[in-house]
């Protein structure tokens, strides 16, 4: 669903959230964020939660002036006025980072570990490529970008590094999908192939399908429907990525939730063709990605819809539906 903050019962969930675990401020990662979706997620994250953000992307120069103009704004709240501002303001910090390169990824992990020893909290799995045409080149920067890169930030960043000290605390992964992933678009053979591999606990599987994909290109065949079939197949591998990902049984393997959201059609330079008219601005979407974001650090406050929804004694909201019960580890929303 696109609309992430209200329940089928129409009860709309408020975030009790302070920003701060275990006493300090909570550190995030958006991808992709200097511009669109992404530089939306990051001022909402740091403006409205006061949160730490990094800002990770390729083009520096705006990544920094993004940086320069979130600070200049936040200066001229009182409580952070002063030389002696109680509490600290909140950081956001530019680092370049390409997706798509392994090496990369590599050195900005590395840079992560030492700017936040006890580790990153939040990562919004945000950037990716939307290029039409079905060739075998497109279908591989699709993977790299919008598959592998995302795969390989989150067990980079993800790993054990400092969890000893945190081993109560949550952490989260957001991957940014889309409805485009949905397996009824894709060639119902490799539709079959990710719905098998979202339920094994190695997302590893997912990979080969696209490998095997590359090394057995068919131009005949078509993967997906639509102009930019590979985009469909590349966030269809996302979803079954965050599924396997979340299935796996063994109690000290994975200590982070995990989820894949849609956040509709949105006014940037991916916005599928002929939805423009109802596309929602870049702010707007991303409400709703920070909700389900912020969701596992968060208390939930179901408010009360007069005209479908009427809390019972135990929380429910009329349909069944309780706040706690919304976050699934591994759901597409």
């Amino acid at each position: 669903i696109s609309v992430v903050g209200r329940t089928p019962g129409a009860a709309k969930l408020q975030l009790a959230f302070q920003g701060t675990c275990e006493g300090r401020r909570l550190a995030c990662v958006v991808t992709g964020g200097t511009r669109g979706l992404g530089k939306a997620i990051v001022e909402r994250l740091f403006l409205d939660y006061k949160l730490d953000v990094v800002i990770a992307a390729r083009n520096e120069s705006a990544g920094i002036a993004l940086c320069q103009r979130l600070t200049q704004h936040l200066k001229k709240e009182s409580r952070y006025t002063g030389k002696e501002a109680s509490p600290p303001p909140p950081r956001v910090l530019f680092r370049q980072l390409d997706v798509s390169k392994l090496e990369s990824i590599d050195r900005f992990s590395e840079w992560c570990s030492s700017e936040f020893p006890q580790g990153i909290d939040l990562l919004l799995n945000n950037a990716a490529i939307c290029p039409l045409g079905g060739s075998k080149d497109v279908a591989e920067e699709c993977f790299k970008t919008n598959v592998y890169g995302p795969l390989a930030l989150t067990q980079a960043l993800m790993s054990e590094v400092g969890q000893e000290k945190r081993r109560n605390t949550c952490k989260h992964v957001v991957n940014v999908s889309s409805g485009e992933g949905e397996l009824i678009f894709l060639n119902s053979q490799l539709a079959q192939q990710f719905e098998q591999c979202a339920g094994s606990p190695n997302p590893q599987e997912v990979v080969e399908v696209l490998e095997d994909l590359l090394r057995n290109f068919d131009t005949s065949l078509e993967y997906a429907h639509g102009p930019t079939p590979f985009y469909s197949v590349s966030k269809a591998a996302l979803n079954a990525i965050t599924r396997s990902i979340a299935v796996d049984p063994r109690p000290t393997s994975r200590r982070f939730f995990i989820n894949a959201v849609c956040p509709g059609d949105v006014q940037t330079d991916m916005m599928t063709p002929g939805r423009e008219e109802d596309a929602v601005s870049p702010w707007s979407a991303s409400e709703n990605v920070v909700w389900l974001a912020l969701a596992p650090f968060a208390k939930f406050e179901a408010e009360q819809d007069e005209n479908h929804c009427s809390k019972d004694n135990n929380g429910d909201c009329g349909s069944g539906y309780r706040a706690e019960d919304l976050l699934y580890d591994g759901k597409f929303w």
